[in-house]
């Protein structure tokens, strides 16, 4: 049984694909690579650890300093738009759905963790979770902590088994570092992954929230 939900934000929670894939070419091009970036191709691309997607993007690897530089430029263009940027369709519905059945929630996030709980406040979404965790503070380079050790030690404070938490996101690395933890997992094809993607990883699928939340309430 079921009794505690891990959401992911960015682009499951919060329709922030095309921004990230407008930021994604803001960083290319404080490298000085001319590469334009369509919602369409960073949802052929993006990946976890985000080093991968910018290696699929320019054909090879980047030293530190043009990682950090990458990383500062993405940042500024993304923050620069996220307070125009909503929730996914359902995403009230959805976290009402599952406070309604019993079930705790709180939230993990690769994002920073500053502006993490600036975007959930935005949002009026704050009193779902239990808990909202991100990465540290802007600044923090190349601190991204693993969400499969995120979600264990999130189970043992509540008391619970692993086994009886699950994660909702729009990654393939969201399913994975939950099944790397002992949790279940279901993808929705709504965010940041084509739906052909997810469906290729084996993992669960969902067209949307609400069918995803339904897929953890059976």
């Amino acid at each position: 049984m079921i009794r505690h939900v891990f959401w992911d934000w960015n682009g499951t929670l919060l329709a922030d694909t095309a921004l990230s894939a407008h930021a994604i070419g803001a960083s290319l091009a404080a490298l000085g690579f001319d590469i334009p970036v369509t919602t369409k191709r960073w949802r052929e691309v993006a990946s976890r650890p985000i080093e991968e997607s910018f290696i699929a993007l320019i054909g090879h690897d980047l030293v530190r300093e043009q990682w950090i530089q990458a990383e500062d430029a993405f940042l500024r263009a993304y923050l620069a738009g996220v307070g125009e940027v909503g929730l996914t369709a359902g995403a009230v519905e959805a976290l009402t759905a599952v406070r309604a059945a019993g079930l705790s929630q709180s939230l993990l996030s690769l994002h920073p963790q500053d502006a993490l709980l600036a975007d959930v406040a935005r949002a009026g979404v704050a009193q779902f979770f239990d808990g909202v965790t991100g990465r540290p503070p802007v600044g923090s380079h190349g601190a991204f902590p693993d969400k499969a050790v995120l979600i264990a030690d999130e189970a043992s404070r509540r008391g619970l088994s692993v086994a009886e938490t699950v994660m909702i996101g729009d990654m393939v690395d969201d399913a994975a570092s939950a099944g790397r933890a002992g949790a279940r997992a279901v993808l929705v094809a709504t965010g940041d992954t084509s739906r052909e993607r997810l469906v290729a990883s084996g993992f669960p699928v969902r067209d949307t929230l609400a069918e995803a939340v339904e897929w953890v309430l059976a």
